[in-house]
Formats: structure tokens, C-alpha cells, sequence
């Protein structure tokens, strides 16, 4: 089992290009998921406060035995959370429920209302050495220049939707021009990327699933992937995109897919 390679992050810090996504995973779902991603080689596991699976996923990360520095955990706490009390305490939460003393990604859910009073809470969570990075997501270019129109830290991630659907190029080019690593939440669109013909083709020319032909374009466009799955054996076929590249024809013609077509509201981005 090779260890999957890290991007580094503006902070200097590692950051896997795999993980695992756990939105659609609740309770004990996410905790088989969890343990079987860990036996797969994954180390980045992604959640949030309003997933219903961080005390599951803490459990299974307990029983797993891995060393806590070998992990990346990354979590969102929601945009109802504005206040600086409120985020504190839900950061709190987490931890516990995780059983760790440190986050290594900590995430604004989204642009809250209270957008620069949020910002500072995680700012300060980061100058405390709580959090090792911090970042947002679903925000636009709007938003982003709103935080670095106040001087503000910028966020050293944006995790965003995309997938061969929408690649939202503008926002991306834009996060790349500031050093914003863009992360990709529903990089298989929820599998319906599966069935499109374009993808299918490429996957028998590779002799790779399409969902590895997918997840292997979002690597080569520079960005973290986070796809979600239970089911053991497409987690270990997630991890064997490292051994391939596709060449700039075919790149082309996976981007040529793209409408815009999303899969959730996102604030706007």
C-alpha cells in the first residue's frame, strides 16, 4: 500500500490529495466508511458539525490505533455559527467529539452574515496553534475579495463543488492567482458522472474505472479531491489514480463536459 502524496499548502503545511468525504455518511455509516478508507491508506477524513457522524468517525479513528500526527482532519462548522462564542463552542464540540486536541483544516461552512466577525474567530484559532489551516467554502470571488480588502489572512483553502459538471474556471483561476488551494466536494457529481458516455470512452482507452479517470483529471487541474463512499472496494479503487496521467487531448475533453450544472445551493459562488 503507497502512501498517498500531499500538496503543500501557503502555510507550508502537508495536505493528502485524497480524502474522504463523509457528508452522506451518517452515524455508524461513516464509521465502517472510516475504518475501511484508514485500511485502504486514506489519512484525510473531511466532516462537519452538521453531519450527524463526528462522534462515529472519533470512534473509529480511536479504534484504527493510527498515530493522530499521521492523520488530516478537516472539519466545517456551519454558517448559523456566527458568533464568535458560537464557534468556539461548536470548535469545542468537535474536538471532543473527534478525541483530538487540534484540527489540522478548519472550515467556514460558508460566507456567514457575520462574515469578518467569523473570519477573526478562526484567524484566532489559528494563531493559537488549535488549527493548523484554515479556510472556507462555497464562497465566491466576491466574498474573497471582501476578506482581502480588510487585510485579512486569506483562506488557504476553498472547498468548492466541482466536478466534470461545473468547473466554475473563473473562481478557481481566481483562488490559484491568490494562493487559495481549491478542494473539490462532489468531485463524481454523486456517481452520475459514471454514466457519461465521453467518460466511459476514456476510462476503457486508460483501463481505469471512470471515477478514476475523473478523480485523475481534478489531480492533474491541481485540486484536492474528497469523494464519499461505504463500500470498501471503490474506496480502494479511489486510491489507484497515482500511476497514470491523461494526456492533454483527453484533459480537454473531459473539461469540455462542463455546464454548470450543479448538484446543491452554494451560496452564490
Amino acid at each position: 500500500m503507497n502512501p498517498i502524496p500531499s500538496i503543500t499548502l501557503n502555510n507550508n503545511i502537508e495536505m493528502p490529495v485524497l480524502g474522504l468525504g463523509t457528508r452522506m455518511l451518517k452515524f455508524v455509516k461513516a464509521e465502517k466508511a472510516v475504518a475501511h478508507a484508514l485500511e485502504a491508506g486514506y489519512r484525510s477524513i473531511d466532516t462537519s458539525n452538521i453531519f450527524s457522524n463526528e462522534a462515529n468517525i472519533g470512534k473509529a479513528l480511536k479504534e484504527s490505533n493510527i498515530e493522530r500526527s499521521e492523520l488530516f482532519l478537516s472539519n466545517k462548522v456551519f454558517t448559523s455559527n456566527q458568533s464568535k462564542e458560537s464557534i468556539i463552542k461548536a470548535f469545542n464540540k468537535t474536538r471532543l467529539n473527534l478525541n483530538t486536541d487540534y484540527l489540522d483544516l478548519y472550515l467556514l461552512h460558508g460566507p456567514a452574515q457575520n462574515l469578518f466577525g467569523a473570519w477573526e474567530t478562526l484567524i484566532e484559532l489559528y494563531d493559537k496553534g488549535f488549527v493548523r489551516a484554515i479556510g472556507i467554502c462555497n464562497t465566491n470571488i466576491k466574498y474573497l475579495k471582501m476578506i482581502e480588502h480588510e487585510n485579512y489572512m486569506l483562506p488557504l483553502i476553498n472547498q468548492l463543488e466541482y466536478n466534470p459538471y461545473i468547473t466554475q474556471l473563473e473562481l478557481v483561476d481566481y483562488c490559484k492567482q491568490k494562493s487559495i488551494q481549491v478542494e473539490a466536494w462532489g468531485p463524481l457529481a454523486r456517481g452520475e458522472v459514471l454514466d457519461n458516455k465521453k467518460i466511459i470512452a476514456i476510462s476503457q482507452k486508460y483501463e481505469k474505472t471512470p471515477a478514476q479517470i475523473v478523480l485523475r483529471w481534478e489531480l492533474q487541474n491541481d485540486l484536492i479531491v474528497i469523494p464519499s463512499s461505504k463500500n470498501p472496494k471503490r474506496l480502494k479503487e479511489n486510491t489507484e489514480i497515482f500511476n497514470f496521467s491523461i494526456c492533454e487531448e483527453d484533459m480537454a475533453t473531459l473539461h469540455s463536459i462542463n455546464s454548470n450544472r450543479r448538484w446543491m445551493w452554494s451560496y452564490g459562488s
